[in-house]
C-alpha cells in the first residue's frame, strides 16, 4: 500500500507535533511493507527520516494551512499515486480520489457529560 502521511504539524508546538513524531516513528518502526510519502510544508525536515528504505519524503510548497491540506497534498498524492492520506491533526483534504484518515485530538468536549450547559 502506498501511505501518505500529511507532516505540516512537525512545524508546530505542543501535543499534536509530538503526537505526529512519535506516530510516524512508530509506523516506520514496525511497517516495513508498505511505502510511506511523507509531505511536509518546510525543508527543515527533509531528510528526518531518510533511514527508512520505503519512505519518500516531498515538501510541498505552502501558501497558507488551507491551500496545503486542500490543493497542494492532494495533487502530491495523485501524483504519487497514493492510496491512502493519512493527517494526525483534525483535517482532511476533501477532494483526493483515495482514502483518508485524520486524528480528532481532544474530542472531549462533544460528550455532553463534560459540558456545563447541560446542569
Amino acid at each position: 500500500m502506498r501511505i501518505a502521511m500529511m507532516l505540516r504539524a512537525l512545524d508546530e508546538k505542543g501535543g499534536v507535533a509530538v503526537y505526529a513524531r512519535y506516530i510516524t516513528e512508530e509506523l516506520l518502526e514496525l511497517d516495513q511493507q508498505n511505502h510511506y510519502f511523507l509531505y511536509y510544508s518546510s525543508p527543515e525536515h527533509l531528510g528526518r527520516y531518510a533511514k527508512f528504505p520505503n519512505v519518500t519524503e516531498r515538501m510541498l510548497k505552502r501558501r497558507n494551512k488551507i491551500y496545503w491540506d486542500q490543493v497542494a497534498v492532494p495533487r502530491a498524492g495523485k501524483r504519487d499515486k497514493v492510496d491512502v492520506i493519512f493527517h494526525p491533526k483534525f483535517t482532511v483534504p476533501l477532494l483526493t480520489g483515495c482514502k483518508t484518515a485524520m486524528v480528532l485530538h481532544g474530542a472531549g468536549w462533544f460528550i455532553p457529560e463534560f459540558q456545563n450547559f447541560w446542569k
